[in-house]
């Protein structure tokens, strides 16, 4: 018993830590974003802008670090609704067409105008831009990330499969873990934490959902979530 509340309160001792950290850190990266856009005019363009994509990637970081550990403490507010599953997939379509576009990895999409289910906009749609975007990052020049969206037994479902360099066996519950990259030799640009599917599984826990993943190496990833149907006025 005793080793079981040492365990709990250091993974509550972590959590408060990096939400403490990601907060504080905030207030210096405002003051260096201010700074770097005012030095544009005034340095190298190619410095100006490698400065500018820097400060955008430390902005990232310390904003994913404070939304993991909120949703790990269950501290994470959400408004559970009717939600257009339509909705949110184009949204995630519109705001990763410029790195879709840049990887030369086409987005599909397969979802039902009349799919809905009972969720939290901003959940939904954060879980469904991570598995996209990690579709497009672990893809190659030619490849494609489908969306596809329909009703299995009563309830919604979103499968995101892409046809990328797909996930060892021995890693496929590793990748779900908070920090863990598969290879970091392979997104060396990137330079991410390894944060985003730790947020999907448990934003989608947060919201009720099961997630499942499946994936062979070199043949591609599809990430199947499970969620709630819509509920009636009576289900309180």
């Amino acid at each position: 018993f005793t080793d079981v509340g040492l365990v709990r309160r250091a993974a509550e001792f972590r959590r408060r830590f990096v939400q403490d950290l990601s907060h504080e850190l905030r207030s210096p990266l405002t003051v260096l974003r201010t700074t770097v856009e005012a030095l544009e005019d005034e340095v190298d363009p190619r410095l100006a802008a490698m400065l500018v994509h820097q400060v955008e990637r430390l902005d990232r970081l310390t904003a994913e670090l404070y939304e993991l550990a909120t949703i790990e403490a269950g501290h994470v507010e959400l408004q559970l609704e009717s939600v257009p599953v339509s909705g949110a997939v184009r949204d995630v379509v519109v705001d990763l067409g410029p790195e879709s576009e840049a990887a030369e990895v086409e987005i599909k999409v397969d979802v039902a105008e009349d799919l809905e289910c009972w969720s939290d906009r901003r959940g939904l749609y954060r879980v469904i831009r991570n598995l996209v975007d990690n579709g497009i990052k672990y893809n190659r020049p030619g490849g494609w990330v489908q969306v596809r969206g329909f009703v299995d037994e009563g309830a919604p479902i979103i499968e995101v499969e892409d046809n990328g360099e797909g996930i060892p066996s021995g890693e496929l519950k590793a990748v779900l873990q908070r920090f863990y990259r598969v290879d970091r030799a392979r997104t060396p640009g990137d330079g991410g934490l390894g944060l985003g599917l730790a947020i999907v599984k448990h934003m989608v826990q947060a919201l009720g959902g099961t997630l499942e993943l499946d994936s062979r190496e070199g043949v591609g990833t599809t990430f199947t979530i499970r969620l709630l149907p819509v509920r009636s006025a009576g289900d309180g």
